[in-house]
């Protein structure tokens, strides 16, 4: 996929989508073939160099309490304060648009997000995601639980990240797929590519 890139990959249940994903993490090896990275055998490269390329978006955000600002950062000292700000405002993560740390800090989530809804929890996890600066987004199932207001909101955000980062996203959402470059459906042992104007159907 070319960098900045929405790539889309949807298809039935089974059909290998979550399989795929654990792939390209390099959490299992491919009972054939390769995985290629750069033209590069993944199975060749340090597994802990090629993690830090990437971060992972679920369905579900394991949160923790505290500010919205320590969610972002996460525990990761190399994480600037600038990387924080830019990160919420990428993610659109307040409603405001207003990005300062003051807001971050003074913005508590709960205990696991309970101050948050489901839109808000998976906008701050994106801006965690984000604040790394990873040349890879990996989501999965971003939208699955959340209602269509919040699903348009997740949407305007992946938006805002289109051309900054390579978004591989994992979805059976039409919204969702809408918004991608070109999008894989896999369908049994079949793989079809179409662009993102094509009606696809899961």
């Amino acid at each position: 996929m070319k960098h900045g890139e929405i790539l889309g990959l949807s298809g039935e249940s089974g059909s290998g989508k979550t399989t795929i994903l654990e792939l390209i993490c390099g959490l299992r090896s491919p009972d054939h073939g390769c995985i290629l990275i750069n033209e590069t055998n993944l199975e060749l490269i340090n597994l802990n160099s090629w993690q830090k390329n990437y971060s992972l978006v679920t369905q579900e955000p394991s949160l923790i309490s505290g500010a919205a600002k320590d969610n972002i950062k996460f525990f990761r000292n190399n994480i600037s304060i600038e990387d924080i700000e830019k990160a919420a405002q990428d993610a659109l993560y307040l409603s405001d648009s207003s990005t300062h740390l003051n807001n971050l800090e003074m913005h508590q989530i709960g205990e696991a997000g309970s101050q948050l809804s489901g839109g808000q929890k998976q906008r701050l996890s994106l801006a965690r995601a984000h604040a790394s600066n990873p040349p890879l987004l990996l989501l999965d199932e971003p939208t699955a639980s959340l209602d269509i207001e919040s699903e348009e909101k997740i949407c305007e955000t992946l938006n805002n990240l289109r051309g900054k980062v390579s978004s591989l996203i994992v979805s059976h959402s039409e919204n969702v797929l809408k918004i991608c470059d070109r999008v894989i459906y896999l369908e049994g042992n079949s793989i079809i590519s179409t662009d993102s104007s094509s009606k696809i159907e899961s």
